[in-house]
């Protein structure tokens, strides 16, 4: 399974890219903003920083459209683009004109990632039209009474299918969702880097390690 840092402050990014297991970073609109409202620059300021601290890796930039209009999604994905041609995904919310654009990009060779996706049959149209990922929003889904399991039904979709796209669960609020997701076989999560935190800090982990030192501080007494 591949992870995925859901942020837009580079600060917060870079602390955990440093750890090496991640394939990439995901970002919406609204974190942008909130983020670049906070440090006062632009939003491609921010955008840039991001590619600065993916250099010298793999991983991936998702940056997401504003644009609602299919002309203007075709303008503003090759402005994303232009960026970082080989590590930028164009995000793009599966609406009928979103449609059209990931259509369009997919002749282009673009890269993109279907957003905003809920059930099944959006995953399947997405896959048609030569989408390169499709995230469905897992805690807004079980807001509205639709269960997780849901997302394991979009996978084995697109296995059956065939289709070359991947999917990349988000919008996850804890640590049970998280886990729940992982047992379906899916691509990768994007996660918040709180999350992150809270699975790498686990407390049973923490008091076993506090242990082993203690026991060998022990052993030391008494070589001593």
């Amino acid at each position: 399974m591949q992870f995925y840092i859901d942020e837009a402050n580079p600060a917060e990014i870079e602390k955990l890219y440093k750890l090496g297991i991640f394939a990439g970073v995901t970002t919406n609109p609204s974190i942008l903003s909130r983020v670049a409202q906070a440090e006062r620059v632009a939003v491609n300021k921010i955008v840039r920083r991001i590619i600065d601290i993916l250099e010298g890796s793999e991983g991936l930039l998702f940056v997401q459209l504003v644009a609602q209009s299919y002309e203007q999604m075709l303008h503003e994905g090759r402005e994303i683009v232009d960026l970082s041609p080989t590590r930028i995904v164009v995000k793009i919310p599966c609406t009928l004109d979103g449609i059209r654009a990931m259509a369009e990009f997919a002749k282009q060779a673009v890269p993109t990632c279907a957003t905003a996706i809920f059930n099944l049959s959006q995953v399947a149209i997405c896959c048609r039209v030569g989408a390169s990922y499709v995230a469905p929003y897992v805690n807004r889904m079980q807001e509205v009474g639709i269960p997780v399991s849901v997302v394991g039904e979009m996978q084995r979709y697109i296995e059956r299918s065939g289709a070359n796209t991947r999917l990349i669960a988000a919008s996850f609020t804890n640590i049970k969702q998280v886990e729940e997701v992982m047992t379906l076989g899916i691509y990768g999560i994007s996660l918040h880097p709180q999350l992150y935190d809270k699975m790498l800090a686990n407390p049973l982990t923490t008091t076993a390690v506090s242990r082993f030192a203690e026991d060998w501080n022990e052993l030391k007494e008494v070589r001593v």
